[in-house]
């Protein structure tokens, strides 16, 4: 490690937003540390800390600026107590016990050590708090040993917590009893003006009924009832949403989701009391916009139980949900399984990944024809990280591994790395290349040929630093983008320059390619996302999924049985030409085409608009390995599956971003002015280098995207128009 090379956790603990600092080997910090209860370091201050004092250990301040209480329950006596309360640890301590993790409930959290605080300590031998005022190590060693992760970074919810352990910490409510409402209550109801706008939870339910409708009707049940509508009112919404819904189930079969299913879901949600809506916003005021329900004059006061469409909709930047079970359907399913329980990499990693390897490895024979065009198994996938330790090249080196059991010389000769320009690609598939050759005893020319090219066609491009190749594309004169959105349309590539007279028809390209989050956003420019190079990648979220200090035990996993059904596979799907689908993959596909195709808004939707393809190739690869030349129901669902987890994932690294760069300076700035901004102060953000007419526009797209709203301010002179981020 260098000097300045921090702790993959410490990166991980500043992506959640924790505030951590540097401790010794006695636990005590390196530093004071008062400044960072309420605000986290930047990550140039923790990467200098960690060149002036190397420390031994790292910890994260609890409390609400980390937004983490920590239970540490101490040696035996505290996993006893730990054991009892049925609570799974976070993290395994050198002293023997363990650390859990759960979310700040919002109010001030004590730092409690048992030993002094006796009714704790009566009831729980061996737990300590650490809440507001405190801190607890979570990285490194310290004298009693080392600290190990033995589940993800995520806290566990309040409600995971026994309640006679929440009554005692404090964290049923918050002090002077402003917990839990009374359903009969009217005081403590949402006013009108202030509840979330239907639509906008409706809009939030559809989305979460992509992997599962009846959880989403009872999120959005939950939601109604919590932001104070009537059940009347909830049972109108749940209609509504019970109309728009996909009419397919999780598993893709027809099944509609049904008025009775609704209204349980209305039934099941009001047996209950209301609670504080689960999301914080901003102060709130009221603005016009295609999407609000309530119109005011005047600006309302703090509401801290608002749920914002700008934090529930418009602006998402959760972790994608999990693949769906259908995606690990057949052997790509089954390579997953035998590989992630002793790997660390992203089980979407491996999955991803051995399907674009092996739909190279198979070659350009399967396709299926859309209109004219034929696609063939070619596919681009990009693994993104939060972090440059996402176990990205773990993943791929399984795959690899496996895929040397059925093509050692496609391993060894037809997967390689450093794309440069596009005539090294071309000549990576180079056709024959002719040229004329004088003879030297008659003088005359004649035309020979002067390379033999090369005779496999398939190539797998491996680039572990795609920056790097981003910032090539960006050159100005460089092939390379151009090229590559050829390969993948399976064209004949040609260059028309004097000096590079190759060509490469029926080549097969696919591509895996590695980055982290940062990088990405950093080197990919406008013309790239709108020019159609980014909508021919799957884009793929992955982090590491589990610690394994020892390793794991890969090689007790026999793979033979498994190396001769893959191989029984690609020698059945090199035979296979057109593949189509059968009667109800096709009234499947009638059903999700228009979603697919509709797309989405903004720099989203062209980042994802090549869904249609790029589900039906994942759907043949499914098919080819079933050794089927047809398109079955479980095959198209596993695609669909796959679509869903690549096309959250670009929600999650491209946010809402319009990839217009007026329209996105003004989102960003309107953001983080709770009191709105008026156009005079707009136009300030480009110090006059902007025409009215460019920020008109650009306010015009973000309203048709119910992304800002503007409302009429009365002033001392003529009414002001100020614009809000909604």
């Amino acid at each position: 490690m260098t000097t300045t090379e921090i702790p993959d956790l410490v990166a991980r603990a500043l992506a959640l937003g924790w505030s951590v600092i540097p401790c010794r080997s006695d636990k005590r910090p390196c530093l004071p540390w008062k400044e960072f209860q309420s605000r986290s370091p930047t990550l140039d201050e923790v990467q200098s800390w960690q060149s002036e004092y190397n420390p031994s250990a790292w910890a994260v301040i609890t409390g609400t600026v980390s937004g983490v209480v920590v239970l540490d329950f101490d040696g035996e006596t505290g996993e006893r107590s730990r054991t009892r309360l049925g609570l799974s640890p976070h993290v395994k301590t050198g002293s023997g016990g363990s650390h859990v993790y759960i979310d700040h409930p919002g109010w001030d959290t004590p730092t409690v050590n048992g030993q002094s605080r006796l009714t704790l300590g009566e009831q729980f031998p061996g737990l300590d708090v650490r809440g507001d005022g405190g801190y607890a190590i979570f990285c490194g060693r310290n004298e009693s040993g080392s600290y190990q992760w033995v589940r993800e970074m995520h806290p566990d919810p309040l409600d995971a917590i026994p309640s006679n352990l929440r009554s005692l910490l404090g964290l049923l409510q918050p002090p002077g009893g402003g917990g839990h409402r009374s359903q009969n209550s009217t005081n403590n109801q949402p006013n009108i003006s202030d509840r979330v706008a239907a639509d906008v939870l409706i809009r939030c339910a559809l989305e979460k009924a992509r992997t599962g409708r009846n959880d989403a009707g009872f999120w959005l049940a939950v939601q109604l009832r919590d932001n104070g509508y009537s059940r009347a009112e909830a049972e109108e919404v749940l209609l509504e949403f019970a109309s728009r819904v996909s009419p397919l189930n999780s598993k893709g079969h027809d099944e509609p989701y049904t008025r009775r299913e609704s209204m349980a879901s209305v039934e099941q949600a009001y047996q209950h009391s209301p609670r504080e809506p689960w999301t914080k916003s901003r102060p709130r005021v009221a603005v016009k916009s295609p999407i609000a329900t309530v119109q005011s004059q005047h600006t309302e006061q703090p509401s801290e139980g608002l749920l914002s469409h700008n934090s529930l909709f418009s602006h998402p930047r959760d972790w994608p949900t999990p693949l769906a079970e259908q995606a690990y359907h057949g052997l790509a399913g089954e390579f997953v399984r035998m590989v992630e329980p002793h790997s660390e990499s992203d089980p979407a990693a491996l999955l991803t990944q051995f399907l674009a390897a092996v739909g190279n490895v198979i070659g350009r024979g399967p396709h299926f024809v859309a209109e004219a065009d034929e696609h063939h198994l070619s596919l681009y996938v990009t693994l993104v990280g939060r972090t440059a330790k996402g176990r990205k090249g773990s993943s791929l080196s399984h795959v690899r591994r496996v895929l040397k059991g059925v093509g050692a010389n496609w391993e060894h000769e037809r997967v390689m790395s450093g794309l440069a320009s596009g005539e090294g690609l071309i000549w990576s598939v180079r056709d024959p290349v002719y040229g004329l050759v004088r003879d030297k005893k008659t003088g005359e020319f004649t035309e020979q040929i002067t390379d033999m090219g090369i005779d496999d066609k398939r190539l797998l491009v491996v680039e572990s630093e795609f920056a790097r190749t981003l910032q090539v594309c960006s050159r100005e004169g460089n092939t390379l983008s151009a090229v590559m959105r050829e390969a993948f349309d399976g064209r004949s590539l040609r260059i028309l320059t004097k000096n590079n007279p190759a060509t490469a028809s029926d080549a097969h390209v696919s591509i895996i390619a590695h980055i982290t989050q940062d990088e990405l956003l950093r080197t990919l420019n406008q013309t790239e996302m709108a020019n159609g190079f980014c909508n021919r990648f799957l884009w793929v979220c992955t982090e590491r999924s589990k610690l394994l200090p020892d390793g794991g035990l890969i090689e007790s996993v026999d793979f033979g049985p498994f190396t001769v059904q893959l191989n029984q596979a690609i020698l059945f799907a090199k035979s296979v030409g057109e593949i189509r689908r059968d009667e109800q993959a096709r009234t499947i596909w009638h059903k999700e085409y228009a979603r697919l195709s509709d797309g989405l808004p903004g720099l989203l939707g062209a980042i994802t608009s090549r869904a249609e393809a790029l589900v039906m190739r994942l759907a043949c690869l499914y098919a080819v390995l079933d050794q089927s030349a047809v398109i079955h129901p479980d095959h198209l669902s596993a695609a669909l599956a796959v679509w869903q987890y690549c096309e959250s994932s670009a929600r999650f690294i491209f946010g809402d971003s319009l990839g217009d760069l007026t329209a996105d300076t003004i989102l960003q700035a309107l953001r983080t002015k709770a009191d709105g901004m008026p156009r005079t102060e707009i136009s300030g953000l480009f110090s006059g280098h902007k025409k009215r007419a460019d920020i008109d526009r650009a306010l015009a797209v973000l309203a048709e995207h119910g992304l800002v709203g503007s409302q009429s301010v009365k002033t001392a002179g003529a009414p002001a128009t100020v614009w809000f981020a909604l």
